[in-house]
């Protein structure tokens, strides 16, 4: 599963090399969002300075009230030499396009939207030491409108070319109903014909209850594209009864705290999933999800 440019043409070319094992995804995840310009047209190239400081000083920034502003420029100036050249959101759709279109089964992911993303500080010499936990976190994020019309725009590719999705969805509970039903305004049927596994999910009970869900157990590295295409999912709104999509819930980590239990209890227990990433926005490594199966 694909989360940024570097990586889009690694995932490809494993699966090229493993077609009868490999079901691959291709998309931009939000942890990556920063380096994605809404404006320039296909093609550009962008001035790194220009493109960052406008994304992480907007001019209605609530950020500028959390530390003095010269501590802001201090942290933009040392930020500023470890992050990748801007590319236009343009060419991110065409990457994302070419790439579904020579897979055929592929999957749109990873993408999403996380409202707790932080970028991180990293060193220019990627042979540092940066400690066992990664490097540390800048006081600077993506502003979540930014992630969305990312979002949006890879979510509108997976409706035309009829690819089920791996969605990231991390605080912004009532966002993702809004984005689905916004989806649905929008798309119509053609939105209903895919299916969306949300995962590190932080949806309530009573928003997840909203979503009527489809059955669905699978190994989330190999198999959710052949259980979700055969299952027979069911929105909950009464006028799309018929359709076939579905919503997968992947828990996010840990699971033990009690408004976990709450929601894994709102899911059946063939819709669960369990998933340990390995890599977290820091660079350090997930705990595995020892819990789920507990639970």
């Amino acid at each position: 599963m694909s989360t940024q440019e570097g990586d889009q043409s690694k995932v490809a070319a494993l699966a090229r090399a493993r077609p009868d094992r490999i079901v691959p995804a291709f998309g931009y995840h939000p942890w990556w969002a920063h380096r994605i310009s809404l404006d320039a047209p296909a093609g550009a190239i962008l001035n790194p300075a220009t493109h960052y400081r406008s994304l992480f000083f907007p001019e209605t920034s609530s950020q500028s009230s959390e530390l003095p502003t010269a501590e802001l420029e201090a942290a933009f100036t040392r930020l500023l030499p470890t992050l990748p050249p801007p590319i236009p959101l343009a060419d991110v759709i065409e990457d994302v396009r070419a790439h579904l279109a020579e897979f055929p089964a592929a999957m749109l992911g990873e993408v999403g939207i996380d409202r707790a993303a932080r970028i991180p500080f990293r060193t220019v010499d990627a042979s540092s030491d940066e400690g066992d936990n990664g490097p540390t976190l800048s006081p600077f994020s993506v502003l979540f409108a930014h992630q969305l019309a990312i979002l949006e725009a890879q979510l509108a590719l997976a409706v035309e070319l009829r690819r089920n999705v791996s969605l990231h969805s991390v605080k912004a509970p009532s966002q993702t109903r809004a984005l689905f039903d916004r989806m649905a305004a929008t798309h119509g049927a053609a939105w209903f014909a895919i299916s969306v596994d949300v995962h590190s999910c932080t949806l309530s009970p009573e928003v997840w209850r909203d979503i009527e869900v489809c059955p669905s157990l699978f190994h989330p590295f190999h198999s959710p594209l052949q259980h979700r295409r055969r299952g027979g999912g069911m929105f909950a709104n009464e006028g799309n009864r018929n359709s076939t999509q579905t919503y997968t819930y992947h828990s996010p980590r840990p699971l033990m705290a009690a408004h976990r239990v709450i929601l894994l209890l709102s899911v059946h227990a063939h819709q669960l999933v369990s998933l340990s990433s390995p890599i977290t926005p820091m660079g350090g490594m997930h705990q595995p999800a020892r819990g789920t199966w507990h639970v």
